[in-house]
């Protein structure tokens, strides 16, 4: 995203109220639709098995920059990273619930960028899901496989994200199956996986989801997550 450096103080305070302005209206709407959400999350429970058939979920937006495992301009002024195993299910009602928002408020418009951290606490799945999105991540197509792996979560340790089960979101994503079953089968990202749970657990990450903006934990909610952008972005 080009940068453009403003000529004198009266614009960049007008630049800054703007901004100020955008931000606060935001984040207003934001906890507003966060309420309600919060409800949602506070009653509703994970699925008890995987469905028969693979649920697809609708594509992501073109128009916002993709790399590797961030969403957004990677030089946005605020960083969020999110710790998730994907065998949670508060990890999947945030991806499905509370990041959209906070995608479209804030990552769109360049304010902030996302980046996920798969780690595995909750046993070889977990494993296995977060090895899978690494081998989507070499096509280009991590977030992709990120939206199809919550999609289709069932019970802990119930057969959801087994290793033929994931192969077959790679081929309903129409990705290289060769590539991608022989990179799975291959176990390389086995490791990968396991030194990024071990790093996390030494820097004192046990709960997924955890979030955190510009290095700070925050709650993951709406509220939590805006407000904490919005100090962060100094508005």
């Amino acid at each position: 995203m080009n940068k453009r450096r403003s000529k004198g103080r009266p614009h960049r305070q007008r630049a800054a109220s703007q901004k100020g302005l955008y931000i606060f209206g935001a984040l207003v709407t934001l906890m507003a639709v966060g309420a309600v959400i919060g409800v949602a999350i506070a009653t509703s429970g994970g699925s008890d098995s995987p469905p028969e058939a693979v649920v697809v979920p609708t594509a992501r937006p073109t128009d916002v920059s993709q790399q590797g495992r961030v969403l957004g301009n990677p030089d946005a002024p605020v960083a969020i990273v999110e710790y998730l195993d994907f065998q949670c299910p508060f990890c999947q009602r945030a991806a499905e619930q509370v990041m959209p928002a906070i995608e479209e408020t804030f990552i769109a418009p360049g304010i902030a960028s996302l980046e996920i951290r798969p780690i595995a606490i909750l046993g070889d799945e977990s494993v296995q899901a977060a090895a899978g999105t690494e081998c989507a991540k070499e096509r280009g197509q991590f977030w992709a496989y990120h939206d199809i792996v919550y999609a289709n979560q069932g019970s802990e340790r119930g057969g959801a994200f087994s290793d033929d089960r994931l192969k077959e979101f790679a081929e309903e994503l129409n990705l290289d199956t060769g590539a991608f079953n022989s990179c799975l089968d291959s176990g390389r990202h086995t490791e990968t996986v396991e030194a990024a749970t071990s790093a996390a657990l030494a820097d004192g990450i046990s709960v997924t989801p955890t979030v955190l903006v510009n290095g700070q934990v925050v709650d993951a909610t709406i509220e939590a997550i805006s407000a904490a952008i919005q100090q962060a972005a100094g508005s």
